[in-house]
């Protein structure tokens, strides 16, 4: 049982280490444990304003699986997919005023 304690602590800690926006914490189907899933950008919002912060809404589709409380590795979307962890998922990463205004502005960068 300490074991399984000190290889669930490891793993939050790598989860904690390595959480980016092409990643996201998930329940692992084999062991229940938090595990982490990466995938390919798929799509990206625009920029817009969500609770005072301007952020980007970005959207992924899963390519692996990995939890390391137990072990579990799952190297590709189907694989993923028949083991019921989640394929899509979304993250919002924060934009700058140039991208918000970017469109706007290219005519007068490309007269320069």
């Amino acid at each position: 049982m300490e074991e399984k304690e000190t290889l669930t602590e490891h793993a939050e800690q790598y989860l904690r280490l390595n959480e980016a926006l092409s990643a996201k914490p998930q329940r692992c189907p084999a062991c229940l444990e938090r595990g982490l899933v990466t995938g390919d950008l798929i799509s990206e919002g625009n920029p817009q304003f969500i609770d005072g912060e301007m952020v980007v809404r970005q959207d992924y589709l899963a390519k692996s699986f990995r939890c390391h409380a137990c072990g579990l590795v799952l190297s590709s979307l189907p694989e993923v997919m028949e083991a019921g962890v989640t394929s899509r998922f979304s993250a919002e990463r924060p934009a700058t005023l140039h991208e918000m205004f970017e469109d706007d502005l290219i005519d007068g960068y490309m007269n320069m």
